[in-house]
């Protein structure tokens, strides 16, 4: 069995990039953070190396899923963050995995934690840039514009656009800043 767990922050839930059961690729169905080996992993940041029965009634974790006689599992660390977990088991065999199976495992989960980061950072970068060019956009747009509510109008329309939302509006401060009045809305 081998899976890669990826830790979803926004909905605290562990998903399953991928999952793999006697040499096939299945979907394997997100748990809560906090349950099972996995979640353990992320909380310590350190690898998990499992031989006997009585190493996995010690780490005192309930597990989850198939029951391996022999776990090894390790952090995918991206930046200070233990984003995920790559693990490798067996289901047979107890004792099947040493300290050399941990270290290279250890540098594999290494290098998916640089992939994902550099990939974040990539869309990150992308989504700036997009959001530079519509501004810039913006500003030849209503660079020609004397009139103030086609400027607004046209704010709005970029928010929606940039944010890819149902709904955009652009409030003014009332005169006497008592409060903020819609001039425009859209969706």
């Amino acid at each position: 069995l081998v899976y890669v767990a990826l830790h979803d922050t926004a909905t605290d839930m562990i998903e399953f990039a991928y999952y793999s059961e006697g040499g096939r690729r299945q979907m394997n169905p997100p748990m809560r953070y906090g349950e099972g080996l996995t979640s353990k992993i992320l909380q310590t940041r350190g690898p998990m190396l499992l031989n006997r029965a009585t190493a996995f009634e010690e780490v005192g974790v309930q597990v989850v899923g198939t029951p391996a006689k022999s776990y090894l599992g390790v952090p995918i660390v991206a930046g200070t963050d233990a984003i995920g977990v790559i693990s490798v088991q067996s289901t047979e065999q107890a004792g099947r995995f040493g300290e050399a199976d941990s270290r290279l495992l250890t540098t594999i989960a290494a290098n998916v934690g640089i992939a994902i980061q550099n990939a974040r950072l990539y869309q990150e970068t992308q989504r700036r840039a997009s959001e530079m060019a519509a501004l810039a956009q913006l500003g030849r747009d209503v660079g020609g514009l004397l009139e103030l509510d086609p400027i607004l109008g046209r704010m709005a329309e970029r928010a929606r656009e940039l944010r890819d939302a149902d709904t955009s509006a652009v409030f003014l401060e009332e005169t006497g800043g008592e409060r903020f009045v819609p001039v425009v809305a859209l969706g």
